[in-house]
């Protein structure tokens, strides 16, 4: 499952590069046997970083849990990417595991099973991948929170054909008159602009990407400054409410460009109501 995969490397490059001042951040990935002789796949995550004590190593992986409560102050974060790291590993029948010493860095090493893909398999993956789908598309993200941006940013780059990004309207409606933009992605809270009511700055923008047939994907938060409602009726191809995570917004993206598109998407509300 690449998306599962990719979400948990983001998660763990994510924390290493926070938690490490100075060194190094390395990422590997090798094919490994496990003592019955089957074939595994190894990702690790090496960081010369701040280090985690020996006696907090099997907290870790809980929700919402962090080695010390003066982090979460300092570096940010909801202590969640590890328990959501465990939780997608166990699920494809793998392992997450920690090697760690307090100031000398982590070790994180993700080991899966590894079924290799057959010449038939193989012929029929590169065929369908021929097909139209996110890989072609030109996406600009745009979104006024710059931590945001940039997690989208490197989120999506290995998905797309090129991404752009746009901190504000004003600077995205440049970027759509300059560059073949065929997919936007924009966050609800930039439509709101000085001397512009929400709904007039949302039909703005969504009337300059039509006008350059690119798709528009919104993403609005259940309590944002813009309502679901505004969202839903502002036009666009597709409304996705905060939060959800990488391999479901990836999914949910993708979904525009085949026979079944999503164009409500909100994870998090059903598991609310749950």
């Amino acid at each position: 499952d690449g998306g599962r995969i990719r979400q948990m490397l983001f998660n763990l490059m994510s924390n290493a590069l926070k938690f490490t001042d100075h060194g190094s951040v390395t990422l590997s990935v090798l094919p490994d046997y496990a003592e019955d002789g089957t074939e595994r796949l190894l990702l690790s995550v090496v960081d010369t970083g701040i280090g985690i004590e020996a006696d907090q190593h099997q907290h870790i992986f809980e929700s919402f849990k962090q080695v010390d409560g003066g982090l979460s102050r300092k570096f940010g974060g909801t202590g969640l990417g590890l328990a959501i790291c465990q939780r997608l590993a166990t699920a494809m029948g793998g392992t997450i595991k920690v090697i760690s010493e307090l100031g000398k860095g982590s070790t994180f090493t993700i080991s899966l099973p590894l079924e290799r893909v057959g010449s038939e398999e193989t012929a029929t993956t590169t065929t369908s991948a021929t097909s139209p789908g996110l890989e072609t598309a030109s996406l600009l993200i745009v979104d006024r929170n710059a931590g945001n941006l940039g997690m989208l940013g490197m989120m999506l780059a290995g998905e797309a054909r090129e991404v752009a990004v746009a901190p504000s309207f004003a600077e995205a409606l440049d970027v759509l008159e300059q560059q073949g933009v065929t997919h936007l992605i924009f966050d609800a809270a930039c439509a709101v602009v000085d001397g512009e009511t929400s709904e007039e700055a949302l039909s703005r923008m969504i009337e300059a990407a039509a006008s350059r047939n690119a798709l528009v994907s919104i993403l609005v938060a259940p309590d944002g400054e813009v309502s679901i409602a505004e969202a839903m009726t502002a036009g666009a191809a597709q409304v996705i409410v905060k939060p959800i995570d990488g391999a479901d917004l990836i999914e949910a993206l993708q979904s525009l460009y085949g026979p079944s598109p999503e164009t409500f998407v909100a994870p998090s509300l059903i598991a609310r109501a749950a």
